[in-house]
């Protein structure tokens, strides 16, 4: 007889408290446990072959979908918003770049690195050799969202540590970042 797992639904985490910096921090535990229950799904139903063989036919891996979130003012900064940790080989497919308010002039850099966790931390380097592809928003970009160029390096293993850099920002008080990144 199957069993029905029962597990902790984020979304019904409430503000019972006040303060304004206690919603942020909601939020961001809310997009931590989807993430790790997301983790925890894409390994207990795998059902890819051993090897990690990435030829045609069958049944695919499941798609990883990241989002790096710099909520409110953002600013130029390393390791916005903590590091993923990749938990099985895959390929970045797509990288959006969305911001919420723009500033008055300028642009939003934004930089992707990687270590192996078995390197010790410092030891980043960037997927994007060319740095003028790096994903760039400009402050007067109509709809606030752009499909990135993919970085040079975009095969990804198990045990890499993923962050991203802000490497500029709009002029101004421009609010609200998040980086999307997709793999298979």
């Amino acid at each position: 007889m199957p069993t029905t797992r029962r597990r902790y639904n984020p979304d019904t985490i409430h503000d019972h408290a006040e303060g304004p910096s206690l919603p942020a921090a909601i939020k961001t535990i809310r997009l931590c446990l989807r993430e790790l229950y997301g983790l925890v799904d894409s390994l207990t139903t795998s059902t890819s072959s051993g090897g990690g063989s990435s030829g045609g036919g069958g049944a695919s891996d499941s798609r990883i979908s990241v989002d790096w979130v710099a909520n409110g003012p953002y600013r130029v900064d390393t390791a916005v918003d903590g590091a993923w940790l990749v938990p099985h080989d895959c390929e970045i497919e797509t990288i959006y770049l969305y911001r919420q308010t723009a500033g008055s002039s300028g642009q939003t850099i934004v930089d992707i690195n990687r270590r192996h966790i078995t390197e010790a931390p410092g030891t980043e380097a960037s997927l994007y050799i060319t740095q003028a592809n790096r994903p760039t928003l400009a402050y007067n970009d109509a709809d606030s969202v752009v499909p990135c160029n993919l970085p040079d390096l975009t095969a990804l293993v198990a045990g890499d540590v993923v962050t991203i850099d802000c490497d500029e920002k709009d002029a101004g008080k421009p609010l609200n970042f998040r980086l999307t990144l997709e793999a298979t």
